[in-house]
Order: C-alpha cells, then sequence, then structure tokens
C-alpha cells in the first residue's frame, strides 16, 4: 500500500507532520473564485473558525486559455495562485493544492481548456497521446512555479492530489500513473493523494501509489468509504477531502441548499468523534464571473447549466459574510480541543463558433449571419450546444435549446417581413462546458460549442456564413464603448442589446448596494447583433462596499461593470441578483453594461 514519501506521512491512521501527530482542519477556497483583494480576509476568517489548511484547485484553462501562452499571475493578481499561497503562509495556514488537470468543480470543462477539442479525436482524461502531450507542457510550466512552496522547501504546500473523481469517470489506472510520474518529474515531494466515493476508489485501486481520501455528502456514504479504506489499509488516516456541506444550483430548477445546519452539525459531530480529517467543501464558495460557470450531464436529465452565483450555503457566503454554520463549526472546534487561535474577525470587505475550433473561441456567444432572397424551412441536422435563437431580418422567429430534440423553423407559417436581401441570424450561446459526467460516459469529449452539423435552407446544405465571435474580452469592449453609433436608449430600445452607463463615488468607495429595478439613469445603445449593449454611469458617493445587482424586470443576458464580466443573469432562475465586489467599484463616476440577447426591461 502507498506510504508517503512527503513532510507529512501517517501510521495506525495518524497523520504525523515532522513526526507529530496532525490533524487536518481545512476548507476549499478558489482564489479564482473570489477576488484577490479579498483573498486575506477569507483565510483569516478560516483561521479564526479554527482550521490550519486552506485547499483550492488549479484551473488549467485560466492558466493556459491560449496553447502555449501562461499566465499564473492574471490582470490585477487575479490568477496569481503564488499570491494566493503565499497570503495563507503569512496568516498561519496550510495548503493542500489540487492542480487536475481535471477540476470538475462545477467550472467550464472541468478546468481543462477548450482548444484541446480542436483535435477532432480528442480523448480528455486518458492516456491518448494529444492530451498527454498538452497536460505535459501544462505541468511543466505550473509544479516548477508552486513547487518551492512546499513544506519540504520551508513553506506551506503540505499534499497534492491526482486528477480529481477519477474512478467516478475511468478505471485507466494508466493514465493516473502518468500524471504521478509528471508530478513527481517535475518537483513534487509532498504526499500524494487522490479523492473520490467508494466505488470510484474501488474501481481506480490507484490506492497502492496514493492515499486514498473520501468525497461525500451524507453520514451513510462517508461510514462506508470509510469502512472500506480501513479495509484496504491499518495505517490509512481518516481523510474527508470533500465534506459537502452546501450545493449548487442549475438555470431553471429551484434553489439546492444541500446540508441544513442541523444536518451538517450532526455529521460533524460523528466525523470528530472518529478521529477524521476534514476538508469543508465550499468554506467560502464565490462566484463564477464571466462565463466559467460549468454544467451537468446525465443520460436521465440531459444538460443542466449551472448558475452564476457559487454560494454553495458554505459557511461564508458569496460575499464574505460568516453565516450560521460558520458559527457551529466554530464552536464543535472548540468543544473537540481542534487548536483555536482567536474570535472571529469583523468583515473586511476593503482588504479585493462554429464549434469553436477554426476561430478558437472559448467562451460567450457566437453568431452565424447568412443573406437570402428568400427561405422557407430551415432545417439543422446535427445538435446546437447549447442554446439558440433564429432572427430573421432582426425579429426572433425561434429558439432552441439544449432540452431541443428536432431543430427546425418553418418560415412559411410564420408571418415574417420579406425583402430582396434578407438576413438570417443564428445566435448561440455556450452556458458552460460539462464537468462532471458518470463512469463510462464520453461527453466529456464531446463538448464543442456551437452548431455542430449541417444547416439546411429549403432542402439545401446553407456554406459560406459570416461568423462574428462575440467573448466580450476587453479590448472588444472597448471598441464597443468607443463606437460612434452610440445613441441613447430613448431612441432604440429593441432587444438583445447591451446597455452601458456611468456612476460617481464621492470619497473612498466602500460596500453598498444597488438596484436595477428603478434606476434613474441615461442608457445608451452601442452595439446591435442580436447581442445588443446598453450602457449607463451612476455615480457612488463615499467609499464603495460589496453589493447585490438585482436583474428583476430584465430576461436574459451578461452584466459588466467597469469593463468586469461579473456573469450571467436569466429569468428562469433560480438566481435573481448578481454578485458585486467593492473591489470592482470606483468613487463617482461607475460604468455598468449589461449585454442583453432578449427582451430588456
Amino acid at each position: 500500500m502507498y506510504e508517503s514519501k512527503g513532510s507529512l506521512k501517517f501510521k495506525k491512521r495518524q497523520l504525523l507532520l515532522d513526526g507529530k501527530p496532525f490533524r487536518i482542519m481545512s476548507g476549499a477556497v478558489h482564489y479564482f473564485r473570489i477576488l484577490p483583494q479579498y483573498w486575506k480576509s477569507t483565510l483569516l476568517k478560516m483561521k479564526a473558525c479554527g482550521l490550519n489548511t486552506v485547499e483550492t484547485y488549479v484551473p488549467w484553462n485560466l492558466h493556459e486559455a491560449v496553447p502555449g501562452q501562461f499566465d499564473f499571475e492574471g490582470v490585477h493578481d487575479t490568477l496569481h495562485i503564488k499570491k494566493f499561497i503565499e497570503l495563507a503562509y503569512e496568516v498561519g495556514l496550510y495548503v493542500i493544492l489540487r492542480p487536475g488537470p481535471y477540476i470538475c468543480s462545477e467550472w467550464d470543462f472541468g478546468g481543462l481548456p477548450s482548444w484541446l477539442l480542436r483535435d477532432p479525436d480528442m480523448k480528455v482524461r486518458s492516456n491518448y497521446h494529444g492530451y498527454q502531450k498538452a497536460v505535459r507542457n501544462y505541468f511543466s510550466r505550473l509544479i516548477p512555479y508552486i513547487a518551492p512552496l512546499q513544506y519540504s522547501k520551508g513553506k506551506n504546500i503540505i499534499a497534492v492530489q491526482i486528477e480529481n473523481e477519477f474512478g467516478a469517470y475511468s478505471e485507466e489506472i494508466e493514465h493516473l500513473a502518468f500524471l504521478k510520474s509528471l508530478l513527481i518529474k517535475y518537483g513534487i515531494e509532498e504526499m500524494l493523494f487522490i479523492s473520490d466515493n467508494k466505488r470510484g476508489i474501488a474501481r481506480t485501486k490507484f490506492y497502492h501509489d496514493s492515499l486514498p481520501t473520501a468525497n461525500f455528502g451524507n453520514l451513510k456514504s462517508g461510514i462506508d468509504i470509510f469502512n472500506y479504506i480501513k479495509i484496504l489499509s491499518p495505517d490509512f488516516p481518516l481523510i474527508i477531502m470533500e465534506l459537502w456541506d452546501g450545493w449548487f444550483d442549475h438555470w431553471g430548477e429551484k434553489r439546492h441548499l444541500g446540508l441544513s445546519g442541523e444536518a451538517l452539525e450532526e455529521a460533524l459531530k460523528v466525523i470528530l468523534k472518529a478521529g477524521a480529517n476534514i476538508n469543508f467543501y465550499m468554506f467560502q464558495g464565490g462566484t463564477n464571473f464571466g462565463f466559467m460557470n460549468g454544467a451537468n450531464w446525465f443520460e436521465e436529465r440531459g444538460y443542466e447549466p449551472d448558475i452564476t452565483s457559487y454560494d454553495y450555503n458554505s459557511p461564508i457566503s458569496e460575499y464574505g459574510e460568516m453565516t450560521e454554520k460558520f458559527m457551529m463549526i466554530l464552536k464543535l472546534l472548540r468543544q473537540h480541543d481542534v487548536d483555536m487561535h482567536q474570535d472571529p474577525l469583523p468583515m473586511e470587505y476593503l482588504e479585493l463558433q462554429t464549434n469553436s475550433r477554426q476561430c478558437g473561441q472559448s467562451y460567450g456567444f457566437i453568431l452565424y449571419r447568412k443573406y437570402l432572397p428568400r427561405v422557407g424551412k430551415l432545417v439543422i441536422h446535427g445538435t446546437v450546444n447549447d442554446r439558440m435563437q433564429v432572427f430573421w431580418n432582426g425579429r426572433e422567429v425561434a429558439v432552441f435549446d439544449w432540452k431541443t430534440q428536432k431543430y427546425e423553423v418553418d418560415f412559411s407559417k410564420l408571418n415574417v417581413y420579406v425583402t430582396s436581401n434578407n438576413t438570417l441570424d443564428l445566435l448561440v450561446e455556450n452556458l458552460g462546458r460539462v464537468n462532471f459526467v458518470r463512469f463510462g460516459a464520453n461527453r466529456l469529449n464531446e463538448e464543442r460549442k456551437g452548431i455542430i452539423g449541417t444547416v439546411m435552407v429549403d432542402g439545401k446544405e446553407a456554406k459560406n456564413w459570416l461568423t462574428y465571435s462575440l467573448e466580450f474580452k476587453t479590448q472588444f469592449l472597448n471598441r464597443v464603448w468607443n463606437n460612434e453609433n452610440y445613441k441613447p436608449l430613448s431612441s432604440i430600445a429593441r432587444a438583445p442589446a447591451l446597455y452601458s452607463t456611468e456612476f460617481i463615488i464621492q470619497g473612498e468607495p466602500e460596500d453598498t448596494f444597488l438596484s436595477m429595478e428603478v434606476c434613474l439613469c441615461v442608457w445608451f445603445v452601442c452595439m446591435s447583433v442580436h447581442i445588443e449593449h446598453y450602457s449607463t454611469e451612476f455615480n457612488i458617493q463615499g467609499e464603495p462596499e460589496d453589493t447585490f445587482l438585482s436583474m428583476e424586470g430584465w430576461t436574459k443576458g451578461v452584466v459588466f461593470i467597469n469593463d468586469f464580466n461579473i456573469g450571467r443573469y436569466w429569468e428562469i432562475g433560480p438566481q435573481k441578483t448578481l454578485y458585486v465586489p467593492a473591489a470592482i467599484l470606483k468613487q463617482k463616476t461607475n460604468t455598468v453594461s449589461i449585454a442583453t440577447d432578449n427582451k430588456a426591461s
């Protein structure tokens, strides 16, 4: 069975650090879901709650968004993983690192970069040579970058995970062996582990090469996994790598809260009494800013895209508030003599496609446009990923989504205006790539977005489409805002559109609340390609504060504040408001821009 060669070892179910008994009390916090201005505040709250460790994933698709171009810092340090780990060290927290390359995490494509799918034969999460080559290139840059932060080097990384819940997807143990060899080759010296449910651990049988740890959300499942791990080895410690203390949501469904505070308390009492090691997943969930939300896919239910908020009903809320769960955990850890450090701190808000293969687009929308003298019937043979709006001369005539079985529009039955040169637009939105599937499913290798198939117009294949990539990157937005075609909203208010305005903050920015139900602003329409852009300004007197943007009365789209993409909104819910960190707000003038592909308020 596996024996750790790292600083963190184990014997007779006891973890040992520097030869002394050690117990992991950890919480999951993803640096890429929280702005860096809030990292230290969150880490201090974790320390105050009695935790000694923070766990984080590493999203490949953010750190290598373009093949061969690596970014481990990001704009304004938003991806500065080294800074995050060093802050944890400064606060006094150990780090558990989960570098993937696949991370699941309700994150687009499970953290894998979409450009992998340019290879039509790609088999992700396998030893397919194209995937191996890409992973090798990525790890050859990531691992040496973070290796100096290991405990063996005098810093605070004490354990590193191999892949993520691999047994729930495949039994190709050779792939785990490949990843382990890369981690060691490029400098990982600390304890290696896998995390999964009971079936996944049993299926891969990788416990000879790494420590098995448990993922579960109810006590019965946890007891079953622990009993199985006990059978494997008398030395293996009991570690919960993911204690699901809440849950996430999909668009169009009711709110999921996961474990209630009472149920979590009951489970935690049993776990602490058993002497197990814990990582709360999540301790603070954060936000799926931009287009980075993932999706689930099950044969019986199909495609289920995740919402923008990743609040997770966790001990620290999306906007940094210590919840009742936080106080309950604090109380129980004190009762069980877990080392405590200080009382809870006050909240510290102010410390902030063609299927994408040809054009290289990863996220957002893609518009297919064709000019036609007439059309009788439109049929798509294949599929559309994930939501498509059909426009004829600027008028929406049909909408299809991931539940659609047949893509057909019979224009002869519609009352549409026809000219000598008509415009047919197909606007397709990527609602997030699947990050989780069940064992044996091939869906991850099929996560290409756009129109996947053939478009037929009146029985003939329609070719030579004009294609517009709408990924809403900063350079694109700057061109939009400076467009000479800006017009007051009163003169053109036809959706879809992007709205933009400005507001002013007098004095230092502070956390605040902003409601869009009544907005006394002058809005401007700055673009019209079925994703129209509405822009306005508003002023903040005093110091900005964290706030939520209510999109009541708006149908569907994306919101930018000061060019920062805070995420999607959609009237189908369950999410009705978008989190706005104070760190992206300014004193005096601020700009709100709304890209809507549907009716505005």
